[in-house]
C-alpha cells in the first residue's frame, strides 16, 4: 500500500510540475505548519489515553 502511495504522490507531484506539496503556497505552507505544532501534541495525549484504557481493560479481565 505504501508502494501505492509513494508512486501516486510522484505522479501528482509531476503533473502538478511541482517538487513537494502546496510548493506555490506560503500561506498553506505555513498553516499547515501552525496546525502541525498543535495536532501532534494532541494525537500524543490521545495515543496516552488509549493505551491507559486498553491496559486498564487488560488489568480488570486478568482479574476475573
Amino acid at each position: 500500500m505504501y508502494v501505492e502511495y509513494q508512486r501516486s504522490y510522484e505522479k501528482v507531484l509531476a503533473v502538478a510540475g511541482m517538487t513537494e506539496l502546496v510548493e506555490g503556497s506560503l500561506l498553506s505552507n505555513q498553516s499547515i505548519s501552525i496546525r502541525e505544532r498543535i495536532v501532534l501534541p494532541l494525537i500524543t495525549i490521545q495515543q496516552y489515553a488509549i493505551q491507559t484504557i486498553l491496559d486498564k481493560g487488560k488489568d480488570a479481565t486478568a482479574e476475573t
